[in-house]
């Protein structure tokens, strides 16, 4: 059994959600509109409520959340961070492997893997 590199794998913004993003002072806001199914979801939509969480990202998960454009592999944005802030190779890998996973539990993110 071979282990693949995870970044080989492509980040897209999730399909349950309605990203929004703007810039505030370095940091960037980014808005989850909820599209859910459930109780919860039918009760909001009679309601004409929409359900939503705002996400604060600092300058370094800016610059990730810039490069997210379900082409460019976490690889890519690997190199972007080592280029734009002096990271070494496996500080921002790390960097990358941590924030995506955050991204995913926030259900903000979905990997794309293509096969070779």
């Amino acid at each position: 059994m071979t282990t693949r590199d995870p970044l080989l794998a492509i980040p897209v913004a999730a399909d349950d959600t309605l990203l929004r993003a703007s810039s505030a002072g370095g940091a960037l806001l980014v808005r989850r509109e909820g599209r859910g199914g459930g109780i919860a979801a039918w009760l909001a939509r009679r309601l004409r409520f929409q359900p939503q969480r705002l996400y604060e990202l600092d300058e370094l998960g800016a610059c990730f959340w810039a490069e997210v454009d379900g082409q460019r592999r976490l690889s890519d944005i690997r190199d972007t961070l080592c280029r734009r802030y002096a990271l070494s190779p496996e500080d921002a890998r790390r960097a990358v492997i941590e924030f995506t996973a955050a991204l995913m539990r926030r259900n903000l993110l979905a990997l794309r893997v293509d096969e070779p």
